[in-house]
């Protein structure tokens, strides 16, 4: 779903990669 790599995210925004995170559970 999401292009960018979970690294990514998670170093631009750590919120953004637990709603990530969130929507797959």
């Amino acid at each position: 779903m999401a292009s960018v790599s979970e690294s990514d995210v998670a170093d631009s925004n750590p919120r953004r990669l637990n709603q990530h995170i969130g929507s797959l559970i």
